[in-house]
């Protein structure tokens, strides 16, 4: 059935789907949206619920794992609340450094509040 939905739709980002369609929302709070990352997810925003059901950008997170070097740089623009700047900081691991910039003062002091969750202090 969720195939002919959308028929890109597999795994959990099926699960997503019909989650929002019988209208159900998880519960806000703090959540592993990747194996040892933690976010505080509101679940207002659809990339909330998508980080919860691990259905966001899940070919660019294994992709950022294979191409950022030990020791390297990552330059996260428009950061939102820190998925890819905590997968950055995994990557390029102590050595490295990570940049990473969000203008929303809300949403920039919620990266602030998961960088820290997760032990991201470069």
């Amino acid at each position: 059935l969720v195939n002919r939905v959308n028929p890109g739709t597999r795994g959990r980002g099926a699960t997503q789907l019909v989650a929002e369609r019988l209208g159900a929302t998880p519960p806000p709070g703090e959540h592993e949206v990747w194996p040892g990352v933690r976010l505080s997810l509101e679940m207002r925003a659809p990339i909330d619920r998508a980080l919860y059901f691990h259905s966001f950008e899940v070919r660019t997170a294994r992709l950022l794992a294979t191409l950022l070097p030990r020791g390297g740089t990552f330059v996260d623009i428009g950061a939102n609340i820190g998925f890819f700047a905590v997968l950055g900081a995994r990557a390029v691991g102590p050595s490295g450094r990570v940049e990473c910039f969000e203008p929303n003062p809300p949403t920039a002091a919620a990266l602030r509040r998961n960088l820290a969750r997760n032990g991201v202090g470069h």
